[in-house]
């Protein structure tokens, strides 16, 4: 069963999960994230199986709405049972119509061949479930996020707008450290 979270959730998600698994570049502060949960411009989703968290999606929204899939995870010991893929499917459909963007770890930066092999095979699994490449990056402080895009052509964006709307919510969340590229 996949449902929405609350910001309890996401809170407790954010600390017991997320805090162990993503590189602390690439994550955004709690104190940050908790006025955007208020605000309504930030929200989950969990895939719940036997009633125990399988994965979650957390996902931002920008001033003017567009949505960012910000992390996704299933949790280690359920990886490979097709409960990721689920989401993403579940999100993309949940905001269909909308593009999705999302943020995956640039394989040219990677620092060693295991890590660009690791983020090759993240970017393929998007890719898998239909997004493709939205010629933009994000600059997290010097860690670089190839942002992807769902439920939208590329050649359909207006990159300047996006560019400028992405910018502004990567400030809001992360401060001047972060921006478009």
């Amino acid at each position: 069963m996949i449902r929405q979270l609350n910001a309890r959730e996401i809170e407790r998600i954010y600390h017991l999960y997320t805090l162990e698994t993503f590189p602390a570049e690439e994550l955004e502060p709690w104190e940050r994230i908790l006025p955007l949960c208020q605000q309504e411009r930030f929200t989950g989703f969990g895939f719940f199986h036997n009633e125990e968290l399988a994965a979650y999606a957390l996902l931002s929204f920008s001033r003017h709405s567009l949505i960012l899939l910000d992390l996704l995870e299933t949790l280690p010991s359920l990886r490979g049972q097709g409960y990721g893929s689920r989401l993403v499917q579940f999100v993309k459909e949940h905001y269909s119509g909308q593009p999705v963007f999302i943020e995956v770890e640039d394989p040219a930066h990677a620092r060693c061949e295991a890590e660009k092999n690791a983020r090759q095979r993240r970017v393929a699994f998007y890719q898998r479930l239909g997004a493709c490449p939205s010629g933009l990056q994000a600059n997290l402080g010097g860690f670089i996020m190839l942002l992807l895009v769902l439920n939208c052509s590329p050649n359909s964006l207006d990159l300047p707008y996006v560019k400028k709307e992405l910018s502004d919510h990567y400030a809001d969340i992360y401060g001047p450290k972060a921006f478009i590229i």
